[in-house]
C-alpha cells in the first residue's frame, strides 16, 4: 500500500449539496471493524448510495485525489516508473470480459471508462452511468450492516481508498479501491501520520481540499465485507468474490446472513489461501488480462488515440478503443511529475488536454481472446509477483450477438458500432480496425 485517503461528507448530505465543498483526508483510515454482540434487526438501506463515489463527488478530475493522496504520503514518488493507474473496478470488468464465453458465467453487460496517455503511463478512470442512487423501497441491508458493524475512525469519512502498487507481466500498476473496514491486529501497529491539519489546503488549480489526518494501515488487515439472504445460502460460492479480492490482495473476508434483516454476529474468515488457489487454477485468465492490458496501451500510445474512451458494446461483443476530445484527468502541476515545468504546455497538448486530435482516427477494436487455447501457464502473479509474458494469447474474429459470460457487475451502456455516444467532448465515429495482440 503506498497511500490511502478518505472522503469526508457535510451534514445532512443531499445529492444537490455532496460536490459542494470536495474534501478528503490524508491518510484517512478505513472504519474499524466492531460488531456488537448478540443479533441485530437492522432496517434496509435507503436514502443517498454511492456507486462511484470518486466521481460522485468530484466528477472534474475523478482521479485527482489518488494523485494529492500519493504526494502527501511519499512525495518523492516517481510516477514516470508506473506503466497503469487504474480503479479496482475496471480491471474486474476487463477479467469479465476475457471470461464472458467461459459456461456458466454471468452475462456481461456494456461497460466503459476513460482513458488518458500522459508519456508512457496510461490512465485508466472508471465511469458508470450513475453515480449514486437516492434508494426507495426494499435494495437489501449491506450499506446498514457495515454503519452497524463498524465504527468510524475520520469524523464525517463516507468511504476510505488505498493505492496499492505492484508489478504484473512486466506491467508497474497503481491500482485504486475502496475498503469496507479494517480489522485491529497485534501483528501491526496503526502508525499515526501527522502533523494533523483540521484546516484543509487546496492545491493551486484545483477545486479539492485536502486535510491531513489519519492513519496508515497495512492492506493486509483491510476488510471486504459481504451480505445474503439465509434464503440464498444454497447459491453461495465464494469463489465469486475470488477476482475482486485478488486484484485488490484483500485477504479478510466478512460474509454476513440474515433472515428478513436479521443479523447473528458474523466472522472475519482469512481468505488468503483461497486467493493464492484461484490465482493458481487462472493462470491462463491472468496472462490474458495481461496480453488485453499491454494491448490497450500500445494502441493508445499512437497519435491521436492519446485520449478517450474505452467500451466493451453488448449487442456486438466488442470492445473499442475510442478517441475523445474531453476534459483532462489531472491539473497542470500533476501533469509536470512526467516533465520538466517548461515542457509542461507541450505535455497536456500530447495528452489531449487542451489538444487537437485527427479526426481521421478511427476506433481501434480490441478483438476477442480465446480463454481455451491458452493453455500455458503463467507463474507467480500474486500481489508481487510476475507472469510470464511469452504466454500466447490466441486471437479470434469478434462474434456478433449477444455471448454468455462475464462479470455481472458492469454498468449497462447502449452504444452501437458507429457513433457511440456523447461523453462530454468530441467523439469521432467508431470503426472497426483490428488490432494484433
Amino acid at each position: 500500500m503506498v497511500s490511502s485517503y478518505n472522503w469526508i461528507g457535510g451534514e445532512n448530505e443531499t445529492p444537490k449539496t455532496l460536490r459542494d465543498n470536495p474534501t478528503i483526508a490524508v491518510p484517512g483510515c478505513p472504519n474499524f471493524w466492531s460488531p456488537p454482540n448478540g443479533s441485530r434487526q437492522l432496517r434496509h438501506d435507503n436514502g443517498l448510495t454511492f456507486i462511484n463515489q470518486n466521481s460522485a463527488r468530484y466528477p472534474k478530475r475523478p482521479l485527482e485525489p489518488l494523485f494529492r493522496a500519493l504526494e502527501m504520503t511519499h512525495p518523492t514518488f516517481d510516477v514516470r516508473t508506473v506503466h497503469l493507474v487504474t480503479d479496482r473496478n475496471i480491471i474486474r470488468k476487463l477479467l469479465g470480459f476475457i471470461e464472458r464465453k467461459i459456461p456458466g458465467t454471468k452475462v456481461l453487460q456494456s461497460f466503459e471508462f476513460e482513458y488518458e496517455m500522459v508519456k508512457d503511463t496510461a490512465l485508466f478512470c472508471r465511469k458508470e452511468k450513475e453515480d449514486y442512487v437516492v434508494l426507495k423501497g426494499f435494495h437489501g441491508f449491506g450499506h446498514q450492516f457495515e454503519k452497524t458493524y463498524t465504527k468510524e475512525k475520520i469524523k464525517n469519512s463516507t468511504s476510505h481508498h488505498q493505492v496499492v502498487s505492484y508489478e504484473l507481466g512486466g506491467l508497474n500498476i497503481l491500482l485504486r479501491h475502496e475498503v469496507d473496514a479494517c480489522v485491529p491486529s497485534n501483528d501491526y501497529t496503526v502508525i499515526p501520520y501527522g502533523p494533523y491539519s483540521e484546516s484543509p489546503v487546496q492545491p493551486a488549480g484545483s477545486d479539492l481540499k485536502v486535510k491531513i489526518m489519519g492513519n496508515y494501515v497495512p492492506y493486509w488487515c483491510t476488510v471486504e465485507i459481504k451480505t445474503r439472504s439465509m434464503s440464498a445460502i444454497k447459491d453461495f460460492d465464494i469463489r465469486s468474490f475470488m477476482p475482486q479480492l485478488w486484484v485488490s490482495q484483500t485477504r479478510n473476508l466478512v460474509m454476513a446472513f440474515h433472515v428478513n434483516g436479521s443479523f447473528n454476529t458474523p466472522m472475519i474468515k482469512d481468505v488468503s489461501d483461497e486467493i493464492q488457489y484461484w490465482e493458481r487454477d487462472n493462470q491462463a485468465l491472468l496472462g490474458l488480462l495481461v496480453a488485453l492490458l499491454n494491448k490497450i496501451i500500445a494502441v493508445i500510445k499512437q497519435d491521436g488515440y492519446r485520449k478517450g474512451v474505452i467500451k466493451y458494446d453488448y449487442a456486438s461483443d466488442t470492445l473499442f478503443i475510442c478517441p475523445v476530445m474531453s476534459k483532462s484527468m489531472l491539473t497542470p502541476d500533476l501533469y509536470a511529475k512526467w516533465d520538466d515545468a517548461s515542457k509542461h504546455e507541450e505535455a497536456v497538448t500530447d495528452v489531449g488536454g487542451a489538444g487537437s486530435f485527427d479526426e481521421s482516427a478511427p476506433a481501434q477494436v480490441v478483438d476477442d481472446v480465446d480463454v481455451s487455447k491458452n493453455e500455458k501457464a503463467v507463474t507467480d502473479v500474486g500481489g508481487v509477483g510476475s507472469l510470464n509474458e511469452s504466454a500466447p494469447a490466441q486471437v479470434v474474429d469478434s462474434v456478433k450477438g449477444p455471448v454468455p459470460g462475464g462479470d455481472g457487475s458492469a454498468s449497462v451502456d447502449d452504444g452501437q458500432d458507429q457513433n457511440l455516444g456523447d461523453e462530454g467532448g468530441v467523439m469521432f465515429n467508431c470503426e472497426k480496425v483490428s488490432v494484433d495482440c
